[in-house]
């Protein structure tokens, strides 16, 4: 897996500090998508922040949403109970059950 930074740099004019995000809605395959436009010689960067893990370990880029969709798979696929934790700040991580007297990790 690859990490995706949240400022991206343009790809044409490697300006860094003028990108603008806008955000659209979600969808059966996609969480959302980011589109990223240069201010200063307006090329796009498209970014699909998928939910699939099939499409997500195809793509194997992503941020702390896809890391722990992924993560999560591989710890249930060990038996090892977990769930995702999503805050309001838009970040996610993994809790795991390793020992059932004491709750999650």
């Amino acid at each position: 897996m690859k990490w995706m930074p949240k400022e991206l740099q343009c790809k044409i004019c490697n300006n860094v500090k003028s990108m603008s995000v806008q955000i659209l809605g979600d969808s059966t395959t996609l969480r959302k998508t980011e589109i990223h436009t240069c201010n200063n010689c307006g090329s796009k960067q498209i970014f699909p922040r998928y939910v699939k893990i099939p499409k997500i370990a195809e793509t194997k880029i992503g941020r702390c949403t896809e890391w722990s969709i992924l993560f999560g798979a591989i710890l249930n696929s060990l038996s090892i109970q977990t769930r995702i934790v999503h805050d309001y700040l838009d970040h996610c991580w993994n809790e795991s059950l390793i020992n059932k007297n004491n709750g999650y990790m």
